[in-house]
């Protein structure tokens, strides 16, 4: 199969990443970037070394979209609640809202799974967690399953 062909016949790739991360701002970017990192991907593989070219290239455009996003410190936003005059629309007051209630629940958290949180947000994997927290894998999938069990516990208590 030519370069070019293989090019063409991946695309789909791209587009299902980037709507697999919710990527709607700056989506022709992205795009772009991605689609010229596949071409480099599509130069240096290696068919003796890789299964297939398509879980190649689906994998390594995966952890070059997060290293994008890392890279582009993309950060949520948040609305501080003193400085608003006048809330124009029911979608703001439901953001305020939901913004109160995850930095109350993230006060709940230890210090460590809240760094867990923060970079797992990031887009870290968990060896990188444990690295960047000189942590063991083990305490990293701790922090994990304790913050989700304390997630659910908090919001379903919410519920009633």
């Amino acid at each position: 199969m030519l370069k070019k062909d293989a090019l063409a016949q991946h695309r789909y790739i791209i587009h299902h990443l980037l709507r697999r991360y919710n990527v709607t701002y700056e989506y022709d970017e992205f795009f772009q970037l991605l689609l010229i990192r596949m071409w480099q991907l599509i130069l240096q593989y290696d068919a003796s070394l890789s299964t297939s070219l398509q879980s190649y290239l689906y994998s390594r455009l995966r952890y070059y979209l997060l290293d994008l996003f890392r890279i582009s410190s993309r950060q949520l936003l948040t609305t501080d609640i003193t400085t608003c005059k006048d809330i124009p629309s029911i979608d703001t007051i439901t953001m305020v809202e939901n913004q109160l209630l995850l930095n109350h629940f993230l006060t709940t958290l230890s210090l460590n799974e809240r760094k867990w949180v923060q970079l797992a947000s990031q887009g870290y994997k968990q060896y990188e967690i444990a690295q960047k927290m000189h942590r063991s894998l083990s305490s990293i999938k701790s922090y994990k399953k304790s913050t989700k069990n304390k997630f659910f516990s908090y919001f379903n208590d919410r519920k009633e």
